[in-house]
């Protein structure tokens, strides 16, 4: 028995393909048609089949919309009894269903819709750029003014003291960085 998922959704739709039948599983749902009780098979050239069991039960099994499934087709023919097959003129290729796919899209404007990825509602707009720079800005001095010494904020490891020249630069780099994006985005923001 092999599964293979939905290209659509493959959380939550997959076909299964084993050795005395096929079936298809949507979220709690399974359609199920074994190949002894199969009545009859619609098959199309480029390898849909339409699987109709004794019971009235129907599965669907489309290539496209299932990962690796065109490789299960050769077999699953071979196990359908001989003379429920049913060949079906090709189709046109633009009716052959394709996965519906969302992708994350990007905005060609560079405004985003709603809040960005860290929940804040104002991070990308005006405002939010200012508070940005503001914020850099404010430990940027606090830092070179004397306002906050540097020999007295401990390192990450909480035992050793920023008071040497790299680290004091590193420590700065950042804030430095950010007030340079945020600077970068406000005035991009007004040029529109």
């Amino acid at each position: 028995m092999t599964m293979y998922p939905s290209l659509a959704n493959p959380a939550g739709s997959r076909a299964v393909v084993g050795d005395d039948s096929a079936s298809i599983i949507e979220g709690d749902t399974i359609a199920t048609v074994r190949f002894d009780d199969c009545a009859t098979v619609r098959a199309w050239p480029d390898g849909a089949r339409h699987l109709i069991g004794a019971d009235g039960v129907q599965l669907h099994l489309e290539p496209t919309l299932f990962h690796r499934l065109a490789t299960a087709i050769p077999a699953l023919d071979q196990r359908i009894p001989a003379g429920r097959r049913e060949e079906m003129a090709p189709r046109d290729p633009t009716s052959i269903p394709r996965p519906r796919l969302r992708l994350p899209t990007i905005n060609p404007s560079g405004t985003t819709a709603g809040p960005d990825r860290l929940g804040s509602p104002f991070s990308r707009s005006p405002l939010g750029y200012l508070l940005n720079v503001l914020a850099c800005l404010g430990i940027i001095a606090a830092l070179t003014t004397g306002v906050v010494d540097p020999a007295e904020l401990q390192a990450l490891s909480g035992s050793h003291p920023i008071d040497n020249l790299p680290t004091l630069l590193v420590l700065l780099a950042f804030p430095a960085a950010r007030a340079a994006w945020a600077l970068r985005g406000w005035f991009r923001f007004y040029r529109r």
